[in-house]
């Protein structure tokens, strides 16, 4: 009973999150005239998440509460991004590190998860803090299971933000292209080329396209 219970809670978040993340991306597209339901490849653009040049959701998650992505030159010790957050009086404010920022796709999935966790309520929903954590929650959102409660509040963020860098809406014209590419040109990494359109990591990609 009390693991089904856990699970309804989990799915409940998860549901919550990817409606945000939807709202978000709806936002996103819409300041930057990105087609919603594209209908060819060329209509496909990456979903701006902190490009300069473009309305991104960094830049509207500023207009929210202070925000800073913070780029470090040194390799990764523990997590490869995280976020701390600070409230003075009624204002809010949020500084993301993003330290595994050598790989232009995975720092744009890392940073979109971070930024999620501007946009979703966590009261108490405790954070993965290892390394070794955070690769156990990638796993599991790669076979669809749910972790215990030790790292929700990153579970929930990774949804919204694999969510938003890769629009539901999309996906059946991406499976199109796939098959497209693996039928037309055979010597062709048909994932790699989709995760290259997106500008998002390839592990993304195939779980998208399960």
């Amino acid at each position: 009973m009390t693991e089904n219970l856990e699970e309804h809670h989990i799915k409940y978040h998860i549901g919550k999150v990817e409606e945000t993340a939807r709202k978000l991306q709806s936002e996103i597209m819409q300041r930057n005239n990105i087609e919603k339901n594209p209908t060819s490849g060329a209509q496909i653009l990456p979903i701006p998440v902190f490009e300069h040049g473009w309305k991104s959701l960094l830049d509207f998650t500023k207009e929210l509460m202070e925000t800073d992505i913070i780029w470090p030159k040194t390799e990764p010790e523990f997590l490869p991004a995280y976020i701390i957050k600070h409230r003075i009086g009624s204002a809010d404010s949020a500084k993301i590190v993003v330290t595994a920022n050598e790989n232009y796709c995975t720092a744009r999935l890392l940073a979109a998860k971070e930024l999620m966790h501007c946009h979703i309520i966590e009261n108490g929903l405790p954070a993965t803090k290892m390394l070794s954590e955070l690769n156990e929650l990638l796993d599991s959102l790669a076979i669809g299971a749910f972790l215990d409660n030790r790292s929700l509040a990153d579970q929930i963020a990774w949804y919204g933000a694999s969510e938003f860098l890769v629009p539901k809406t999309w996906r059946p014209l991406l499976k199109v292209i796939h098959n497209n590419i693996k039928t037309e040109l055979p010597e062709t990494d048909a994932t790699l080329s989709i995760a290259q359109l997106l500008r998002v990591p390839v592990a993304l990609v195939n779980i998208k396209l399960k």
